[in-house]
């Protein structure tokens, strides 16, 4: 079972291959470093599975204000996160989101998170049937055009080992967070074509989760949040943020 931040991974966790293995997997994420900049168009992107529309999206509050928060907690930065959640009957329900990183997602250190990560879903402290479902990504900039080339050799990595479900990726508009009804939230699944577009039905949970996440502003609860990076720096830190919406 996975019993604190610090002991994930010191009993029988799964190697990081275990989780991102399978079709295409080591074709997704380089295993020197995730290529440095350039964005894609998703066109480009090798299609190696069919459009994930079908499925019916609904993502909760907590994951969404985690999301934002991450993003808030590294204001000049690109931040990462991984998405889990469960899927039945054609619903995929995100119920977290895990905070990854707030730099360059280095091979490593994505293999060894998502393995992290994947016995957290098999351990009693998430509810049954937990799994991965996909990945958000917040960029550094509100301005940002398209998806960065990482991200989407990310998703498609995290898509290729869910094929049952859809793997989705959320990304965050920066620019619309000055609206005050707005989360800048956008699901996005990937289409026949390979490139990744809107989900055609998805839906964010909660009203008011705008207005809850100024008010958290205001109380500095962003500079609670961990991610998995800064865990892998200082171990006593709680990459779960199991308390941080408490």
């Amino acid at each position: 079972t996975v019993r604190g931040p610090a002991q994930v991974g010191e009993e029988g966790v799964a190697p990081a291959t275990a989780v991102l293995s399978g079709p295409g997997a080591r074709d997704g994420v380089s295993h020197d470093a995730a290529p440095a900049g350039g964005r894609i168009d998703g066109r480009s992107v090798p299609d190696t599975a069919a459009m994930d529309g079908a499925a019916v999206y609904r993502v909760s509050r907590a994951a969404q204000l985690k999301i934002l928060l991450h993003a808030a907690r590294f204001p000049f930065a690109a931040v990462d996160g991984v998405l889990i959640g469960s899927a039945e009957g054609g619903e995929i329900a995100v119920t977290d989101a895990i905070p990854f990183s707030h730099s360059v997602v280095l091979a490593p250190a994505l293999e060894t998170g998502m393995a992290l990560v994947g016995a957290y879903c098999e351990s009693d402290q998430t509810p049954k049937g937990s799994r991965i479902v996909g990945w958000y990504h917040a960029p550094a900039s509100s301005k940002a055009d398209g998806i960065a080339k990482p991200v989407v050799q990310i998703a498609n990595t995290i898509r290729t080992k869910n094929e049952d479900i859809g793997a989705c990726l959320i990304t965050l508009n920066g620019s619309k967070l000055s609206d005050p009804t707005a989360t800048g939230l956008e699901v996005l699944v990937r289409k026949s074509s390979g490139s990744w577009a809107a989900a055609p039905s998805a839906s964010f949970e909660g009203e008011g989760v705008s207005q809850e996440f100024t008010e958290l502003l205001s109380k500095k609860v962003e500079q609670r949040i961990d991610d998995l990076e800064s865990w892998l720096e200082d171990t006593s830190l709680d990459w779960r943020n199991a308390a941080l919406l408490a």
